[in-house]
């Protein structure tokens, strides 16, 4: 193919009789140097009907056009004026403001391939495709969209490519125009005419793309295309898959880095798997979010990714946080999961919503627990560890856990940074809900056994042969019951026991200050949010003696109340002789330890963002699609109410809504939780030999 520069023509289409007519004008004077570097002329088409007054400003603003470019300016008439030959054009529509540099950056764009055959720049109303598709930059004036699209081109690569192009500022190819030319003599600025010119042009392989370093602010609205289905079966697809494609999401999500009027970018937490009820990682989570609410307002919006009902339930509104449901269409600077994934649609979720993504690895006992190991969440966490931005492991042995485990874990920035280890955050939570008769009927000085029905809590075991070898002393298993889906008790008369996810958190409170002391049988832990409870209460504290709960114990100076043991029979020993408690202080460092976890993961988002890039997204973007299958969060956004798409996103959010409404329910909740139990069970017994 020739290198030689091809003749080019930029033909400009106004109303002199509007106003706006003279900003598309100046615009062009304002490229004067460009037009003389390409050698190009002007063509100008005024589409005003013959007769008609000229607005003053635009009539002005010709005059000087013709004062500068003197003989390269031509004047025509719509859908006679555009040249036909092998000169390359580009089209500028009616109130479209092109900006220095942008004819350039279009002409070069066209010469990176010799198969791209027509260049939009990105503009303000790109609802379809470019930069500003996601909705953020609409509505601004010229010089603030400008402005905006400087701030996310910064690391977009210099062409793109669509699979449409759009009629307000346009190059066309020269020799692809004299080959396919506009259909049966219809106008080339028609949007029409330029859509069959690119669907039959693209039969042939010739490709429309956008040219990143080039941008025009157009007056009017968004561009629709026509209709070409019927002769272009695959017009739909192809609009269909740009939208939903790997490329646009990362355009979308690079809107999320643009800092908002108050100069604050907008961070969630993804609290999209917590429940009505109370946890450990709840609590912790929630914690962390206090932390960032009040402390990161001089550079962040914190928001919170979850349904209404968990919001409402941890009073999260009292907070004054902003909440986004997890399945909307909202993306942010960064996101921040509490707790590994495990679904494939949070994976996909969470890529497909933050421009930067972190999460927080809390232990990895859901693939080394026989009964729970699966190899598809095995596969999510390398997943999240190969793609995600960043990585917080709350203990030293969590991450050595994962190192043991997974690939490429000391490749990605990581960071451990364990949680509070400020006993005073710990306390009674005060507005958990009332104590229930069962708990406020406890008589005090009990020993707790402390955990939940997973078998490495150990619960059911412990508390059994302490009943059993103690029968002096009363015991109360919390995460333990005589129901067989809930550790299956006997009925001894010093045996009782409560369902851990049914309690309130002043029920958990009360179980714990009515204990002469707490004990944690659990075979495995990632940190041990139960040793500070108890330290919190006053009350001593044993423990199987295990890596996460050694390394809490360390730092927090081995206070001499919390006690370990190997086995069993070292637990039984070990109740036999009274534990009183022994005042301690604990270290002074470790006073509003709260903050230090919310500004370990400040640290790490503010690095995501400093060093993400439109190819570091994309990568991810096109990763998890592959993936997970999916096209992308709320990919019907923007299709008819009748495409199938839309029709099954609606179904989902019916069906999540419905399910929601139902375990409001108590008493449904409750029997959920039994059938789910009595399945395990089950499943437990039949895997015995």
């Amino acid at each position: 193919m020739s290198t030689l520069r091809r003749p080019l023509a930029i033909v400009i289409t106004f109303d002199s009789r509007e106003a706006v007519a003279a900003s598309t004008l100046e615009s062009v004077l304002a490229c004067a140097g460009e037009l003389i570097v390409l050698g190009a002329r002007l063509v100008l088409i005024d589409v005003a009907p013959v007769g008609q007054a000229t607005d003053p400003k635009t009539s002005a603003a010709l005059d000087r056009v013709r004062e500068v470019f003197s003989d390269a300016v031509h004047s025509g008439t719509e859908g006679t004026g555009v040249p036909q030959c092998r000169t390359d054009i580009i089209l500028l529509g009616r109130g479209t403001i092109i900006f220095p540099g942008s004819l350039i950056a279009m002409v070069a764009a066209a010469g990176t391939d010799p198969m791209i055959a027509f260049v939009n720049p990105q503009t303000n109303a790109g609802a379809n495709f470019g930069l500003l598709a996601g909705r953020s930059a609409q509505g601004l004036a010229p010089d603030e969209a400008h402005h905006y699209w400087l701030a996310m081109s910064r690391t977009l690569p210099d062409v793109i490519y669509a699979p449409l192009a759009q009629t307000s500022a346009l190059f066309v190819r020269g020799r692809v125009l004299a080959e396919f030319g506009a259909p049966n003599g219809a106008s080339l600025q028609a949007p029409e005419a330029i859509a069959e010119l690119v669907m039959r042009a693209g039969r042939c392989g010739y490709r429309a793309a956008i040219a990143n370093r080039a941008f025009v602010w157009r007056s009017d609205g968004p561009e629709s295309f026509p209709d070409l289905e019927s002769r272009y079966p695959e017009h739909g697809r192809l609009i269909s898959e740009w939208r939903e494609g790997a490329e646009q999401r990362s355009e979308t999500l690079l809107s999320a880095l643009v800092p908002n009027a108050a100069g604050r970018l907008r961070v969630a937490f993804d609290f999209s798997s917590f429940q009505r009820n109370h946890s450990g990682t709840q609590k912790a989570g929630i914690q962390l979010l206090n932390a960032a609410f009040a402390g990161w307002r001089d550079a962040f919006e914190v928001c919170v990714l979850c349904n209404d009902a968990v919001f409402e339930f941890h009073r999260l509104d009292a907070l004054g946080v902003k909440r986004f449901d997890p399945h909307g269409v909202d993306t942010f600077a960064a996101i921040f999961r509490v707790g590994q994934p495990y679904e494939r649609s949070t994976i996909q979720r969470l890529a497909l919503k933050g421009a930067t993504v972190g999460v927080l690895m809390l232990d990895t006992i859901s693939i080394d627990a026989a009964h729970m190991r699966s190899a598809e969440v095995f596969d999510l966490w390398q997943v999240a560890i190969d793609r995600f931005d960043f990585i917080v492991y709350n203990s030293a042995f969590t991450l050595q856990q994962f190192q043991r485990r997974f690939a490429g874990v000391d490749t990605r920035p990581r960071a451990v940074s364990r949680h509070s280890l400020d006993i005073d955050d710990y306390g009674p939570g005060g507005d958990g809900g009332d104590i229930s008769d069962a708990v406020r009927d406890l008589a005090e000085g009990y020993i707790l056994v402390f955990g939940n029905a997973y078998p490495h809590k150990g619960v059911a075991e412990a508390a059994l042969r302490l009943a059993v070898e103690l029968p002096d002393q009363r015991i109360v298993a919390l995460g333990a019951t005589r129901s067989p889906a809930c550790g299956g008790l006997p009925d001894l008369p010093n045996l009782s026991g409560f369902a851990s996810g049914e309690l309130s958190d002043a029920d958990i409170d009360a179980l714990q200050v009515g204990a002469r002391v707490i004990v944690m049988p659990s075979h495995y832990e990632g940190f041990g949010f139960p040793l500070l409870g108890a330290l919190a209460r006053r009350r001593p504290f044993i423990a199987r003696a295990t890596p996460a709960l050694e390394e809490v114990h360390a730092a927090l100076g081995r206070n001499p109340n919390v006690h370990f043991y190997e086995t069993t029979p070292d637990l039984i020993t070990l109740m036999r002789a009274p534990l009183a408690w022994i005042d301690a202080v604990q270290p002074a460092s470790l006073s509003g330890d709260s903050s230090r976890l919310a500004a370990d993961i400040r640290r790490m988002i503010e690095a995501a963002i400093a060093g993400t890039s439109y190819a570091r997204i994309l990568q991810r973007v096109r990763a998890i699609q592959t993936i997970t299958g999916e096209r992308g969060v709320a990919a019907s956004d923007g299709l008819p109410a009748d495409h199938p798409a839309a029709a099954a996103r609606r179904l989902g959010l019916w069906v999540e809504r419905a399910a929601d409404q139902l375990f409001r329910s108590k008493g449904v909740y409750t029997a959920t939780r039994a059938v789910y139990r009595l399945g395990l069970w089950i499943g437990f017994i039949r895997r015995q030999p």
